[in-house]
């Protein structure tokens, strides 16, 4: 899932047609934050909530504490999603030294506006009352986005990142798949090295998924659509079921919706059969 999120920017941008240096120097970046690499300080401008005055501005990290540092908008709807969640976390390790921060680049007006909306389907509940019992924040001026965020090679949120005992990245990946990891940091059973072996096959992916595009990309930058999609076509039969396959197949149904018709709505069905125990994959 981490793929798919990882790559997302970059689909929407080959269905649109859009092949900016910007994105095509993303295939190249360098992760300076990864796993087992010491958490940066944050520097947040605005801190909204403290969950209730239960918590203090963090800056450096407390070490025997664990804290999820997750990035968020409030245009973003999964992000949003996930906040009955990430409440409902805060609340069940509060007594273990968890401390969620949850962070937005968007201006402080802008989320204190959010915050006063009410939460569909919850009565007269609103997003500020949800979120209250963790530390929810935003930084403008994005210094924390870079450190952690573009550090790291994420492109897409919600992200959280865990920070483990000891000051030390242990986990990146979407809030909605964290109750595991947290799980086991918190009770000292986390296997770092089993979760770096996963990077590294999510990795191994990532390379495929990155030489495949290019193949792609030249079809599309000469206005080759369905060129494109009989490379996608070839790349989808080579490879065994796991990430590379399952990208390649979205790409290919955003390419095939972009021309509308049967066959778009045929691979779209199929894939949702497919994926119909998935629900992160069905709402990416």
């Amino acid at each position: 899932m981490r793929i798919l999120k990882s790559l997302l920017t970059l689909t929407v941008a080959l269905v649109v047609g859009s092949f900016s240096s910007q994105l095509m120097a993303h295939l190249h970046d360098t992760e300076s934050l990864t796993i087992g690499t010491r958490a940066p300080a944050l520097n947040i401008e605005h801190w909204v909530n403290d969950g209730q005055a239960k918590f203090q501005p963090v800056k450096d990290f407390e070490t025997g504490k664990v804290y999820i540092v997750e990035f968020w908008a409030t245009w973003c709807g999964p992000c949003v999603a996930a906040m009955p969640h990430i409440a409902e976390l805060q609340d069940k390790y509060a007594t273990k030294g968890v401390q969620v921060v949850s962070v937005s680049d968007e201006d402080l007006e802008t989320v204190e506006s959010f915050l006063m909306q009410k939460v569909p389907g919850k009565d007269d509940q609103t997003y500020a009352q949800l979120t209250k019992n963790y530390c929810l924040t935003t930084d403008p001026d994005q210094s924390v986005y870079a450190d952690y965020m573009e550090a790291s090679g994420e492109a897409g949120i919600p992200t959280a990142f865990i920070i483990g005992k000891q000051g030390m990245i242990e986990w990146i990946g979407h809030p909605m798949e964290i109750d595991q990891p947290l799980a086991q940091i918190v009770n000292d059973q986390w296997d770092r090295d089993e979760f770096l072996e996963q990077l590294a096959e999510q990795k191994r992916a990532t390379q495929v998924i990155q030489m495949g595009m290019q193949k792609v990309m030249g079809k599309l930058q000469s206005g080759d659509s369905k060129g494109a999609v009989e490379v996608l076509d070839g790349l989808i039969a080579e490879q065994e079921d796991g990430p590379a396959k399952i990208e390649f197949k979205m790409i290919r149904i955003q390419l095939l919706l972009k021309e509308g018709g049967e066959t778009a709505a045929t691979a779209f069905t199929e894939f949702a059969n497919e994926n119909k125990d998935q629900p992160l994959m069905l709402n990416q």
